[in-house]
């Protein structure tokens, strides 16, 4: 994905070097009921091995233990955002400001970014469970929380723009047979541990697996939180 509009935005928001999106073919089986065999599969791969960003597999040592949870990958619009203006958190496109606080080390300066990760505030409640388990959701939290060097938005156009080009990008979007509607023929899966390898220990520090069984094609998203100084 190097689209050069899509390259300067990462660049402004500081996850030009961070954040990877990797595509794969893949020709082993797949069973959306049973994923943790595939997974290990594909995290045993040698051509997977070799090309992740973030995980430091031990030569020559297969895993055999993997942490993952199921995401939902339902979205088909952006409507799940709604609640932000819905509840004033966003006005008239402009994002609500408020003092600033720090939250693992993340800038939280504004009410969008309270809703995503500040537990104990008030936005917080905007957004439920279900709503935090979409892949949607997830990718616009990584575009909206940045890396350290971010130059955030006042507006909440831009985040919604290129969460959908990210989801776009990242799901199959297929029509059914008997009736003009579009669903998302994806399973997405965030990967929580690898055994020795790997481990999410930071809200910024994620990987999704993104599973188009009928392309037989996988996409992952890595980004981590990167220090730059």
């Amino acid at each position: 994905m190097d689209d050069k509009k899509f390259m300067e935005i990462l660049l402004k928001w500081g996850l030009q070097h961070s954040l990877k999106v990797s595509t794969f073919l893949f020709d082993i089986k797949f069973d959306h009921l049973n994923p943790s065999q595939f997974l290990l599969d594909l995290f045993n791969s040698k051509e997977i091995r070799s090309s992740l960003h973030y995980v430091s597999f031990k030569q020559n040592i297969m895993l055999s233990q993997i942490k993952f949870q199921a995401l939902t990958c339902k979205s088909i619009k952006l409507d799940l955002f709604d609640k932000l203006t819905e509840d004033r958190i966003v006005v008239k496109g402009h994002i609500k400001q408020c003092f600033e606080e720090q939250f693992e080390n993340i800038q939280i300066a504004d009410e969008v970014r309270k809703a995503l990760v500040m537990e104990d505030s008030e936005q917080y409640c905007v957004f439920n469970e279900a709503d935090r388990q979409e892949l949607l959701f997830r990718l616009f939290q990584i575009l909206v929380l940045g890396g350290q060097l971010c130059q955030y938005e006042d507006d909440i156009q831009a985040y919604l723009d290129w969460t959908k080009y990210l989801y776009k990008n990242t799901v199959n979007a297929r029509k059914y047979a008997d009736k003009d509607e579009i669903y998302i023929d994806s399973y997405a899966y965030e990967i929580k541990k690898l055994e020795n390898s790997y481990i999410s220990d930071h809200p910024q520090n994620v990987m999704y697996v993104v599973v188009n069984p009928s392309l037989r094609i996988v996409n992952i998203i890595e980004n981590q939180w990167l220090k730059v100084w």
